[in-house]
């Protein structure tokens, strides 16, 4: 006996053009969380939407994926993305930041979208001698820049290294 169509396995609901998109530029940004624009919004999906939603008090929420499955989404306005990015690298995330790189309005199809930036906590160790400071910035373990710079005052020093999400360490 045949079994009915009602009876049969249902395929694997197929990516709509967006989520092929979003997990093609997620797979070459592993472990980072994505902001993925999307007109006003960075939207993320899947497990960085649950983690979004937890370390920032966000609604998780759901997108139908073009079938039955639907994808866990939570969401945040661009006006308002600095402070989440913020609180996100404070708490140790590495957050890459995916934009639209071309006009909606002007785009064939689905509008491109890249990776502009990734963002994570950096440390800066800080060594203060004869008004020159030396900082030498590691990330994720690794000393990736060494910087002399002239400042009047350690306020200038320290306003930007928190505007590049640094963590001063003086020595």
């Amino acid at each position: 006996m045949t079994p009915r169509l009602a009876d049969r396995p249902s395929a694997p609901a197929a990516d709509t053009p967006l989520m092929q998109q979003y997990r093609d530029i997620k797979a070459r940004h592993p472990g980072a969380i994505l902001f993925f624009r999307m007109g006003d919004f960075y939207e993320m999906f899947e497990d960085d939407a649950k983690l979004a939603a937890r370390e920032l008090g966000l609604t998780l929420t759901s997108r139908n994926n073009g079938g039955a499955a639907e994808v866990p989404l939570a969401g945040v306005p661009v006006k308002a993305a600095t402070d989440y990015l913020r609180r996100l690298i404070a708490g140790g995330h590495k957050v890459a930041i995916c934009e639209q790189v071309e006009d909606p309005k002007l785009a064939k199809g689905l509008v491109r979208r890249e990776v502009v930036e990734t963002r994570r906590k950096r440390l800066a160790l800080v060594y203060w001698a004869h008004n020159r400071v030396w900082v030498s910035v590691v990330v994720e373990s690794e000393r990736v820049s060494k910087l002399v710079r002239e400042y009047a005052d350690e306020v200038g020093l320290v306003d930007e290294l928190v505007d590049h999400d640094s963590l001063p360490v003086f020595i």
